[in-house]
This record gives structure tokens, sequence and C-alpha cells, in this order.
């Protein structure tokens, strides 16, 4: 699949969840390919520092979440620092609401590289709302359930993702989804 392929409205996290491993990392490469043709493109008609806010500026209204980001990537620098921490803040932020924290104080946006805190409150969360399951198949589909539902995911994609296996892939499925369904957003917005 290309970043010519991709339509925001046929490639759901559900069609994500439903593709084998293999097929999911150049469908979600296509839809970021797709974000930042977009961001770019916006921004052609200018040069230097001005494209490089332009650039900046495009990508957070791509992702911006409630004004996390802006916030809190403000003091990065302008470019591949700023885009990086708006990056990662996408895929953080939602993990860090689910949990009901605040993004703002649960992500330590000065070392991004260090997000086990994030997804530490996740699986603690999760393990709480699992903890009266009493078989394997049980405590697999309430755990790959709850993730989804926590994570503003349909039940579609955590059926899905339990009919994938592997029990270190399942969790794997619901944050792919959860990046489809943030691209999907991303390139509506860029298209309006």
């Amino acid at each position: 699949m290309t970043s010519a392929d991709i339509d925001g409205a046929t490639v759901t996290p559900e069609y994500v969840a439903a593709q084998p491993r293999d097929k999911v990392e150049p469908i979600l490469y296509a839809m970021i390919d797709v974000v930042m043709d977009r961001v770019i493109g916006a921004c052609d008609q200018r040069q230097g520092k001005a494209r490089d806010r332009c650039i900046d500026e495009t990508l957070l209204l791509a992702f911006e979440n409630d004004g996390v980001m802006g916030r809190n990537c403000k003091s990065r620098d302008p470019g591949e620092d700023y885009q990086r921490c708006v990056m990662m803040g996408t895929r953080l932020v939602p993990v860090a609401k689910a949990v009901g924290a605040d993004p703002a104080t649960l992500i330590d946006w000065s070392d991004l590289e260090d997000t086990q805190s994030v997804f530490d409150k996740l699986s603690e969360l999760i393990d709480d709302r699992c903890k009266s399951a009493t078989t394997e198949d049980e405590l697999i589909g309430c755990s790959i359930g709850t993730r989804a539902s926590l994570l503003g995911l349909s039940p579609a994609v955590a059926e899905h993702c339990q009919e994938r296996g592997g029990i270190e892939d399942m969790p794997a499925c619901v944050h792919d989804a959860l990046d489809a369904a943030i691209y999907q957003t991303a390139i509506r917005r860029l298209s309006s």
C-alpha cells in the first residue's frame, strides 16, 4: 500500500486491526506519508524559517489534542525537535487520558523516550479491571477489550486483535489501530 492508496475514510482502525501483522506497518507508514505530504504541501510557498514554522504549525494543527501538545512542545526548538515532540505526544496523550491522568503531568515532556510510566498506568488500570477473570481466555478477552475501550476504539478492533493471536501481538494490534485512528483524524483535518 502506498500513500496514493490511502483514503482516510476507508483505512479505519478496524481495517488495520483486521490485517495480518506484516501488512500493518506499511499501511501506517503510508498514512503518515499522506499526512506529511499534506503538511509539507501546505507550506510549499514558504522558504527557510518561515517554511519550518509553517510545517510545525500545520503538523500541530493535524495532531493537536485539546491544546496539550501546543502547551508542552512549545519550548522545543523549531523543526525536527518540535515535530518529534508533536508526533510522540500524539501517541501518548490518548493513553494518558485513557487512564484519567493529566497528560501534562503524567508524560515526561522533557524525555519523550521514557514513555514507560504512561503505559505502566494503562497496564495497572487494565489489570485492576480484569482481576476477576478466571481463565486465560477471559483474561485475554478482558485485557484486549478494556485496552481498546479505554483508548476509544470499537469492540470490532478488540475482536480483530484477539483473533490475531500471540499474547504480545494483541496489545500492539490495539495500539496500531489507535495510530490509524490518529492518522485518519489528521488526514481529515488536513483535507478541510
